[in-house]
């Protein structure tokens, strides 16, 4: 009951921390001018990041490229030189510079510094942990050496993730049954068929396990979906791309609102506790889908079972790519702590 409490104020504080962050950017109090050097699809990204995230402080005003053929990209200012640069310093009181490395493999960090009083370095870390480094220098060739480890190859940090699982599910298990009772009568009352839905999905290790679901779906969903996607191109190139729907005719009244809740997944505190899904992980996927979008990612995948909730969900969720859902499993699984799926969780109940 304790920890319970201590979950919801951490919500509560974490949703009004951020709330006046957010205030105080629109308002231009919390709010830093800053430029990034660099105009390539990482540079590009890092700038939507930051513009997503107010309550980081930063107010991208312009890209840094000496080598760019265009003048604005993203509605932002592309700057050539060094002298337009100097003059936008001064125009509009800039003193911070994002440099992404993905971007420059010869940047001229000496003038750089002694223009700005801030130079940020964004390495490229991809499906490299960030989090779990250690960082040594060899003064007298200048090399840095960052030393990684994955913290889930760790037998210890395996039961520290289990344990927290099943401490969730104590407290959880309560509000689970409760809300059973109810919404399985509205299933019953609205549709025919059974009251939960199992699916195959890829578990840890690469094992198939059967996820619970509340049913959403009409009983004979996939013979709708069979004849949609015979009749309807615009809906099969949807389904290949995204192996889903937007407006999906086989969901029930119950079923959508059960989907935009996410209360049809709560049946998956069983897979929880039967230890093939975790609260926090890389979200189940059917087999096509490891095959066709992981590849060379599904490694970080079968490392975890799947999760309830994720990174992913609360990062975007379906106004996201598949290729940023991939990046942000690959990353959580490389970045795990205790510490990280209590955020996550946070976050969830906030969005939620």
């Amino acid at each position: 009951m304790i920890f319970l409490f201590w979950l919801y104020g951490l919500a509560v504080f974490s949703f009004f921390h951020a709330l006046s962050k957010f205030f105080l950017f629109k308002i231009k109090f919390w709010q830093k001018n800053v430029i990034i050097c660099g105009t390539c699809l990482e540079a590009l990204s890092f700038q939507k990041s930051l513009d997503s995230q107010h309550y980081l402080g930063y107010n991208v005003v312009a890209f840094f490229d000496q080598k760019s053929n265009t003048k604005y990209i993203n509605d932002k200012k592309v700057i050539r030189s060094f002298i337009e640069l100097s003059s936008e310093i001064k125009s509009s009181c800039i003193d911070t510079i994002f440099i992404i490395s993905a971007c420059n493999a010869k940047v001229d960090l000496t003038s750089l510094q002694t223009i700005f009083k801030n130079v940020i370095v964004i390495p490229s870390f991809d499906g490299l942990s960030i989090f779990n480094t250690k960082v040594n220098f060899n003064f007298s060739q200048k090399l840095l050496f960052i030393h990684t480890k994955n913290n889930l190859e760790s037998i210890a940090n395996k039961i520290l993730k289990r344990v927290f699982d099943l401490v969730l599910v104590v407290i959880i298990f309560p509000l689970f049954l409760v809300a059973l009772i109810f919404i399985s009568i509205a299933i019953k009352a609205t549709s025919k068929g059974p009251i939960f839905f199992k699916h195959e999905r890829i578990g840890k290790n690469g094992k198939i396990i059967k996820i619970y679901k509340f049913r959403s779906m009409y009983e004979d969903a996939q013979e709708r979906l069979k004849v949609l996607l015979e009749n309807n191109e615009a809906l099969r190139r949807e389904w290949n791309q995204f192996f889903k729907l937007k407006n999906d005719p086989r969901i029930t009244k119950v079923g959508n609102f059960l989907r935009k809740t996410s209360l049809d997944e709560l049946p998956q505190i069983i897979n929880i506790i039967k230890n093939e899904m975790s609260f926090v992980g890389p979200r189940p996927v059917v087999k096509e889908e490891v095959e066709k979008y992981y590849r060379e990612y599904a490694k970080f995948y079968y490392m975890v079972n799947p999760g309830l909730t994720g990174l992913w969900q609360v990062s975007g969720r379906n106004d996201t790519s598949y290729d940023f859902r991939i990046k942000m499993d690959t990353w959580y699984v490389t970045n795990w702590s205790l510490w990280l799926d209590v955020i996550i969780i946070v976050k969830t109940f906030v969005l939620w």
